[in-house]
């Protein structure tokens, strides 16, 4: 992959498959380069990662790979919660590189930025926040990897948690690495496999330095190390009431951690006195979506052939007809993932009675 361009070499012609302008560089972390972009489609302002692959990863012409990274993108761009960032578009661009685009928060600041000054309450809340997000993931498979204050962003008011999920499956897990060492459980630091055990510890981390100012085994020098696995945090600046629930969260070991983040929600709930926060509908709807595409494999098998004449040039037109909720979209959006693994470009459009448009007698 070639390196992505700082945002002084950006220039009109930047352009990700003649769809995304890109403009001002505004991140980077070890997967790839983050930029704000412009969607030319509907002119909105989106944020547009690029991911970098480790070398001597899988070929960029892998269609398995690609294949692989690319559901991994429509598992996310199918994940739904009031504190998550969803992938809005992802494919790859003219060089086989993968993208994936998500919400652009203006203003955003880190969660450490936002609360280290505020009231305990507003800071408990803000982890009661993440904790949603986290045992929404956890709930369906997905484990975040990097839980760090600049993934999770907080932008009038409300938390997000981004940046996650990249290594759902095996293949993509091989060449797609995570974490960040001030916030890595001991046993990722000894070697050993993610869990969500290691998300859960990352959480203790934020909650920590959100209360005192300073992570609980710094400084970051060459016994950070041996601190994480030997000794204990300093606990005076942490409030006694939970500080019962950080002592689990950061628990050398993964067995001792809370099983889920709804266990620590209600630890908080708990040692507070608080009743259990209640799910609101948003939260309650997200849990019925993202459902695992099922079914439909002579109808699949059928539109990949299609799509495979059409690679090579015999193109064809097809209409996907059926009752409401037998699956169409979801259909579709599988034919989306081929049809950009194989190189294709996607569009896509909808007709509406009475524009006046041409092609919309295709309503009808």
């Amino acid at each position: 992959m070639q390196p992505s361009l700082p945002a002084t070499e950006l220039s009109d012609k930047r352009l990700i498959n003649s769809r995304y302008q890109l403009h001002e560089l505004v991140g980077t972390g070890g997967m790839g380069a983050v930029y704000r972009a412009t969607d030319r489609l509907n002119g909105d302002i989106v944020a547009l990662k690029q991911i970098q692959l480790p070398p001597g990863g899988a070929s960029r012409s892998d269609e398995s790979f690609r294949l692989s990274l690319a559901h991994e993108f429509q598992t996310l761009a199918g994940l739904r919660h009031p504190h998550i960032i969803s992938v809005l578009d992802y494919g790859f661009d003219a060089g086989a590189t993968p993208f994936f685009t998500m919400r652009f928060l203006p203003a955003a600041q880190n969660i450490l930025q936002k609360s280290s000054q505020l009231p305990f309450g507003q800071q408990v809340a803000y982890i009661q926040q993440l904790l949603q997000a986290l045992n929404y993931l956890h709930r369906r498979g997905i484990l975040h990897r990097d839980l760090k204050p600049d993934n999770v962003l907080i932008s009038a008011d409300d938390l997000y948690v981004l940046d996650f999920g990249l290594a759902l499956n095996e293949q993509v897990q091989q060449y797609v690495t995570g974490g960040t060492p001030l916030y890595m459980a001991p046993e990722l630091l000894a070697g050993d496999i993610y869990s969500p055990a290691a998300d859960l510890y990352a959480v203790g981390v934020i909650f920590f330095q959100q209360l005192t100012g300073r992570h609980p085994f710094a400084p970051f020098d060459f016994r950070f190390v041996d601190r994480v696995f030997n000794d204990e945090p300093d606990w005076r600046d942490v409030d006694p009431r939970v500080q019962p629930v950080l002592a689990r969260l950061l628990s050398k070991s993964p067995t001792n951690r809370y099983g889920r983040p709804a266990d620590v929600m209600q630890a908080l709930a708990r040692l507070l006195g608080q009743s259990a926060q209640p799910e609101n509908e948003a939260i309650r709807e997200s849990y019925l979506q993202a459902a695992t595409f099922v079914g439909r494999q002579p109808e699949l098998a059928q539109l990949s052939a299609a799509l495979a004449e059409a690679v090579a040039g015999q193109g064809s037109a097809w209409l996907i007809g059926g009752e409401s909720g037998v699956g169409k979209s979801r259909l579709i959006r599988e034919m989306r993932t081929k049809a950009l693994v194989a190189g294709c470009v996607v569009l896509e459009g909808q007709a509406v009675k009475g524009a006046a448009r041409p092609y919309s007698l295709w309503d009808e």
